[in-house]
């Protein structure tokens, strides 16, 4: 496999350009060869229809979860719809709507609670925690509203915004965020999603990010949660449905990772030593019925172009270039060349050399979609991509790519195209997760 070095010259003012290609990348034709796949060739012990295992930790208690809000709490935007407690050591504190939105921000080493209603002025040696006293009470953060307990938790010299609530109350913040829920025909993805989620939270129970103060994370580094903001009956059915239902691995938890697309074929590498991303996973397919699962995905294909001055921006900020460098190259001019050196066996990019001038800036893992985000700061899709020099315009790259995300795990449109062919979710959870046991833990 051949790998391109691309080369163009930037110029302050316009001048010819002499671009020089240093060989062609593989077609895009290979695209035609690549399949999610649909043919099973190990199946979960629990099969369609079945009963799941109940593994000798099966409990009946449904377990809380600690997922942080906002990692570093600056400055926000905190209201109460139903009734709250705070117990400070002075006094107790009432809310709910007729408090109405509280600015909360640092001033020195305390927090601060403040509008015309409220003024609370709190230390860090205080234990901050808005109770709810009914079920289906509310508090909303940053214009996202959620259930459950609200903590802010001094941690160094950040403050930490925590939101602790039963795993299944949770789940139904994460579903509809994480797989579309809009559609009958998505059902039994959705039913993958919930199971698929669940794992990752209780091994995430099993392995908390910081364990004194939260288990998850509330968005991509682990999965994304938004409260009630999207509630769907689809989501909560799929909840409710596989309530208490895991994947597991010699019983316990599997990190059971997930991507939007994998574009035709499957990551099969795994992303932590240890977890059970399935290599054969990665070459299961049918090419005689051409079924490509997530084709129904609108990232199965794509193609995006990036101009150097963008890329050396997100170079910038990637290995913190010297501004005044940076600056003389954009006044000057530049060469710059992009180098695949690496792929992985799925043929994702696994190392990239970025050229400018005489400097060279390697990258690898989510580090190579960042130095090709977009001018907004979008980072590219996967990466899963051939890059050249746009055929009609020298002045940008031309990124001819496939799948969304890291490609281990289920396949999110995979998972749908599935779903949409017939396939029932304990069948789907096989396909991706073909070393797993599924299980009933409460």
């Amino acid at each position: 496999m051949k790998n391109a070095s691309l080369k163009r010259q930037i110029y302050p003012q316009p001048k010819s350009y002499g671009p020089s290609v240093r060989g062609m990348l593989m077609s895009c034709l290979i695209f035609l060869v690549w399949s999610c796949g649909s043919t099973v060739k190990k199946t979960p012990s629990t099969q369609p229809g079945t009963t799941p295992s109940t593994t000798p930790a099966a409990s009946t208690t449904e377990p809380q979860i600690r997922a942080c809000l906002i990692d570093n709490v600056t400055r926000s935007g905190l209201s109460f719809d139903g009734n709250y407690v705070l117990v400070l050591e002075e006094a107790q504190y009432r809310f709910d709507s007729s408090i109405g939105t509280l600015s909360v921000f640092r001033s020195g080493k305390n927090l601060v609670f403040r509008n015309d209603r409220r003024y609370l002025d709190i230390a860090p040696d205080q234990l901050i925690v808005f109770r709810p006293l009914t079920k289906n009470s509310e508090f909303t953060l940053d214009n996202v509203s959620y259930r459950g307990e609200l903590s802010f938790v001094f941690d160094g010299d950040q403050v930490l915004a925590v939101n602790e609530l039963g795993l299944e109350r949770y789940l139904q913040g994460v579903v509809p965020f994480e797989i579309p829920t809009h559609q009958k025909g998505y059902t039994e993805a959705a039913f993958a999603q919930a199971v698929a989620a669940r794992t990752y939270a209780m091994h995430r129970l099993a392995n908390p990010v910081n364990a004194g103060v939260y288990d998850i994370r509330a968005d991509t580094r682990d999965q994304v949660y938004r409260g009630v903001q999207r509630l769907t009956d689809l989501a909560q059915r799929a909840v409710n449905s596989t309530r208490g239902m895991i994947l597991t691995e010699r019983g316990q938890p599997s990190p059971t990772y997930y991507h939007s697309t994998c574009g035709g074929i499957l990551e099969s590498d795994a992303m932590l030593p240890g977890s059970a991303v399935p290599a054969t996973a990665a070459v299961a397919h049918d090419l005689d019925k051409d079924e490509y699962n997530c084709r129904v995905s609108p990232f199965y294909r794509w193609v995006e172009f990036r101009d150097a001055e963008t890329i050396l921006v997100n170079l910038q900020r990637e290995f913190d270039i010297d501004s005044l460098r940076v600056e003389g190259w954009m006044n000057d001019g530049f060469t710059m060349s992009i180098e695949v050196l690496d792929r992985k066996p799925s043929s994702r990019a696994k190392t990239v050399r970025f050229r400018v001038e005489e400097q060279s800036f390697l990258a690898d893992g989510s580090r190579i979609r960042r130095s090709l985000a977009d001018e907004r700061g979008k980072l590219l899709p996967s990466d899963l991509f051939f890059i050249n020099l746009s055929p009609e315009n020298p002045d940008k790259f031309y990124i001819v790519g496939a799948g969304n995300g890291h490609g281990r795990g289920m396949c999110q449109w995979g998972a749908i195209g599935m779903s949409l062919a017939g396939r029932q979710y304990q069948s789907i959870l096989g396909f991706y997760y073909p070393d797993l046991t599924l299980a009933q833990m409460y």
